[in-house]
């Protein structure tokens, strides 16, 4: 009983120690598995440590890189912000140094002004004084100038009306003796053809015709003489509105307002002695020259007409 027992433990401890050696082997196994993992993880991680270190290095060298470049960058910004300051702080003075010449041209300019003002009003008195006396003595003159002309253009403007009308009536005149003379003459003379009264007849009517043309001209002169007296007439009046604005303005008159204010004096416009030798035959009078040669016509016809004397 106790062999058969000793032969189970026995047994027993046999397989104790099989199943042990198994398990011994298995850990041994697992021993090689975990150091090749050990091993394959150490190379792992020795790679991983090493991109690391790369990686590390390279991020130092371009922080390093990108802390020069900004260094650089600063010392240009401080270099280009000291140059602006002291072109500023340049350009600062000469504004001072402008500003203050400005201040001083512009107090000359005004001390200057005011010295010209203090001495326009000491010759403004003066000067608007002696510009009204002159004014005066010029109006004066002229309105004498101008009433002389006036008067003796009014005389001729007379002379020549009164002349014309002598010439009218001495045509007349000589238009009625000569037809007379004429129709005696014809009457009287013994053998006297129609052509001789017509030779008396025309005769007459050329010294009236010369009359006439007399008493136009002496009409047109009258009428010009006439005009360019009321012109002066015109102008006599425009001077004196600009001595009435001499009286009532004279002490504040400038020499722009006299000139306005005598603007009107030279009336402009074409004379009428000019439009008189621009004129032609007046229409009237080679009408009422017509007429009467017809009307003599007329008369030496039927004096024509008339038996001869026995």
């Amino acid at each position: 009983m106790a062999i058969r027992d000793f032969d189970v433990e026995e047994e027993d401890r046999r397989k104790k120690e099989q199943l042990l050696a198994e398990k011994m082997r298995e850990l041994d196994v697992m021993r090689d598995e975990l150091a090749k993992r050990e091993a394959t993880i150490e190379r792992r991680l020795f790679h991983e440590k090493r991109q690391l270190e790369r990686r590390e290095k390279e991020l130092f060298d371009s922080v390093e890189k990108r802390v020069q470049s900004l260094s650089e960058q600063e010392q240009s910004i401080a270099a280009r912000q000291e140059e602006l300051e002291r072109k500023l702080a340049e350009e600062r003075d000469e504004t001072i140094a402008r500003r203050k010449e400005y201040v001083q041209q512009m107090q000359r300019l005004e001390d200057f002004r005011r010295t010209l003002e203090i001495e326009k009003l000491r010759l403004t008195e003066d000067a608007q004084q002696t510009l009204q006396d002159n004014s005066k003595k010029f109006v004066k003159s002229a309105l004498s100038l101008l009433g002389k002309k006036e008067d003796r253009f009014h005389v001729i403007s007379v002379v020549w009306a009164i002349a014309g009308a002598l010439s009218l009536l001495s045509g007349v005149i000589i238009a009625v003796v000569t037809m007379i003379s004429s129709s005696d003459s014809y009457h009287q003379a013994p053998g006297a053809s129609l052509a001789y009264y017509f030779f008396h007849l025309f005769r007459g009517l050329v010294v009236v015709g010369l009359c006439g043309v007399l008493s136009r001209y002496a009409f047109v002169f009258s009428n010009s003489y006439m005009h360019e007296s009321l012109k002066i007439g015109e102008r006599s009046h425009a001077i004196r509105f600009g001595e009435l604005y001499l009286d009532t303005y004279g002490a504040n008159a400038q020499w722009e307002q006299v000139k306005e204010a005598f603007a009107h004096w030279n009336i402009s416009g074409q004379s009428a002695f000019a439009k008189a030798e621009q004129g032609s035959v007046d229409p009237a009078l080679t009408e009422a020259a017509s007429k009467l040669l017809d009307k003599a016509m007329d008369a030496a016809a039927n004096l024509a007409k008339k038996p001869e004397p026995s």
